[in-house]
């Protein structure tokens, strides 16, 4: 076989393979660059609820879902400011003991919106909660909700959480001290080859009553009875490290690599230029956000479940732990009193934001209302439920509603089984946008790439047969 020949085959099988890959389908190259195409609110509501044994009954419950317009995640503020879908659920209360009742109530109307939760605002002050027509004092409140969407709502271990008090939890305590050492770099080269990346390292001691966290954190291992933590280095950059609960026998001591392989030392300092002590809520509501829309016992109520949450990791980067910003359940807590025998109307109004499921178009939205933990009443009569839109109603999860003038409605007899969910779009049929919505799009370009690909393989075979024949 010619030399010729040799490149030829070689040339022909860069060539087949790459037209094989040209000929994958879609989905696979623009998935890997696409933007966000699903935007999750976790703004779902899941009605009133009290704390302890209550002996109201719910005669009746009318929910109304006043949905005018769908939120932009690429607006600016002022035009969310302007968004004025909500939701509104109304009790008939009735008290069929010889006493007044009075109930503390709390009403979750979920996380903030995902696209609107770096916006500085408090979006509830145009909504309000009434009894018998007249508006009535309410708190808003924050508790700590790792909830992922699908996962059950659990009612009593959502309101644990709903506590006036700061809470203790493991060696969390207000008390606890804190220590910090902040550092400064300096004496780094500016330059050091291909693989300059200038990283910092050090060896802590591991404990479980202790743990360590990092205004700059870029990883960390740990071991059966240390850790190494570590963060990108660069001249002037300070950082600060922080230690929960047991102090550590001694400040950590840096060591600089030219790259986060931890290979090669290189010349450099991290040193130590300041430290000190404070409280774990000093601590905790130190990232407290400055809007005044967070009460600083539930913010620091709620920092201390995040570290609780992540109780098994040892390290931890600062903007994670201290700031739960995108993790909180927001609540509406009042009170109610219902005299002997009587009957209140009580109606709790709160934002309402859907999921943006942008794989159709137009994109599709779902909203999400639990009425499973309506349980918890001694006794529930009728549900009437209104969907107040000009938009179509495309899914209904199997709940039977009727169109209306004014949008979409459904009578029942007491709870459902399951909880609320439907989904609207500006159009009756949206269609999907996904590129492998079809088996074929990935069977026929599979099949191409195999049948071009083969005879290269056997080509190249042939050529390394040849190769080792005696000439």
């Amino acid at each position: 076989m010619t030399a010729r020949v040799k490149k030829y085959i070689v040339f022909a099988f860069i060539a087949a393979v790459t037209a094989a890959l040209c000929l994958l389908p879609r989905a696979f190259l623009a998935l890997a660059n696409s933007a966000d195409r699903y935007w999750h609110s976790e703004s779902e509501s899941a009605g009133v609820l009290h704390r302890g044994d209550c002996p109201l009954e719910v005669t009746h419950e009318k929910l109304t879902f006043d949905i005018p317009s769908f939120p932009d995640y690429f607006s600016g503020e002022e035009e969310f400011e302007k968004y004025d879908s909500s939701v509104t659920a109304e009790y008939t209360f009735f008290n069929p003991t010889e006493h007044a009742v009075t109930a503390r109530l709390a009403f979750p109307f979920g996380k903030p919106s995902e696209f609107g939760n770096d916006l500085k605002w408090d979006d509830t002050e145009r909504y309000d909660v009434c009894v018998n027509g007249a508006a009535v004092e309410k708190r808003l409140r924050h508790t700590y909700c790792s909830r992922y969407y699908g996962d059950d709502f659990n009612a009593e271990n959502e309101l644990e959480k709903l506590c006036d008090e700061k809470i203790s939890r493991w060696f969390f305590t207000p008390q606890t001290a804190v220590t910090y050492y902040t550092y400064r770099v300096h004496g780094i080269a500016s330059e050091g080859g291909n693989d300059w990346s200038p990283y910092a390292s050090a060896t802590l001691p591991k404990s479980d009553t202790r743990r360590i966290v990092m205004s700059e954190y870029d990883g960390c291992e740990t071991l059966s009875d240390r850790l190494k933590a570590g963060f990108w280095a660069e001249n002037g950059k300070e950082i600060c490290v922080y230690t929960v609960g047991e102090p550590l026998p001694k400040p950590p001591e840096w060591t600089l690599y030219s790259n986060g392989s931890q290979l090669k030392c290189i010349d450099g300092k991290v040193e130590l230029v300041n430290t000190g002590e404070t409280s774990f809520y000093e601590f905790a509501t130190s990232k407290l956000p400055e809007s005044g829309n967070i009460m600083p016992d539930d913010w620091y109520n709620a920092v201390t479940e995040a570290f609780c949450a992540e109780i098994a990791y040892y390290v931890h980067g600062i903007d994670y732990v201290l700031n739960p910003a995108d993790r909180l359940m927001r609540w509406y807590e009042y009170s109610l009193v219902v005299p002997a025998g009587a009957t209140v109307t009580n109606s709790v109004c709160a934002p309402l934001y859907p999921s943006i499921d942008g794989w159709y178009e137009p994109p599709v939205y779902d909203y999400e209302y639990l009425l499973s933990p309506a349980k918890r009443w001694s006794a529930f009569g009728s549900l009437d439920i209104e969907i107040v839109t000009l938009r179509y109603l495309t899914d209904a999860n199997g709940f039977g509603f009727e169109k209306t003038e004014r949008g979409y409605a459904l009578s029942l007899n007491g709870l459902p089984e399951s909880d609320l969910r439907f989904s609207l779009c500006e159009v009756q049929n949206p269609k999907s946008v996904h590129n492998y919505g079809s088996p074929l799009w990935v069977i026929i370009p599979i099949a191409v790439t195999v049948l071009i690909a083969l005879p290269c393989v056997f080509a190249l075979a042939v050529l390394l047969r040849y190769k080792k024949t005696p000439q």
